[in-house]
């Protein structure tokens, strides 16, 4: 079910269908409303048959699967913001790197630059992602799921999503001013990448 359940974007990222998953709940709770009006006990003939312990075991499957399916969504959406938090992190510590180049040594720079492209590869991603996020937790919603235990990085998760954008949008912006600040160290690289060059093909 799983594999079936997924939206691929046009920017490659897989998302839950959120449609299938709240169709297959519905499945099981009409199940468990259907059988809940059953009456009990029920006289077959001269035996009466006490069915209320068969409509508990049917209520104890439909509950279990329902929290299996809303449980998948939750945990979709906790490591997706973990991720993307992570992510960030990480872009953080890598654009306060120090960047220092000579002739014998630009690998901060080549670092800076690896973390900057990054950046620019996950914006899309980031586009496709968000809003489904909030989409998953009003449907766990709707099937009385709590998760406002649930934290990211120690930020409780619903005020965690609220607050991504505005960080999400520091952190392009601090990627972009850094761009700016290591594109004459990046010019004077490829500079001086040409000039080994046509030293190269002098030797040869």
């Amino acid at each position: 079910f799983c594999k079936e359940a997924t939206i691929t974007t046009e920017n490659g990222s897989v998302l839950l269908d959120l449609d299938k998953f709240d169709e297959e709940m519905k499945k099981f709770t009409k199940i468990q409303e259907v059988v809940s009006k059953y009456p009990s006990p029920v006289d077959l003939g001269w035996i009466r048959v006490d069915v209320n312990p068969a409509k508990q075991e049917i209520s104890m499957f439909v509950t279990k699967w329902i929290s299996t399916f809303t449980q998948h969504i939750l945990q979709s959406v906790i490591t997706t913001l973990s991720s993307l938090q992570d992510f960030m992190d990480n872009v953080s510590q890598g654009l306060d790197m120090d960047v220092i180049v000579n002739s014998n040594d630009n690998q901060s720079l080549l670092a800076v630059m690896a973390v900057i492209r990054d950046v620019r590869r996950k914006v899309d991603y980031f586009k496709d992602t968000y809003e489904p996020q909030n989409d998953c937790l009003n449907l766990l919603k709707q099937y009385g799921v709590e998760f406002l235990h649930e934290k990211i990085h120690g930020i409780n998760l619903q005020d965690f999503l609220e607050e991504l954008p505005v960080e999400w949008e520091g952190m392009v912006k601090k990627t972009l001013k850094k761009k700016e600040e290591i594109l004459p160290m990046q010019m004077d690289s490829v500079d001086a990448l040409k000039n080994d060059l046509d030293e190269f093909y002098l030797s040869i």
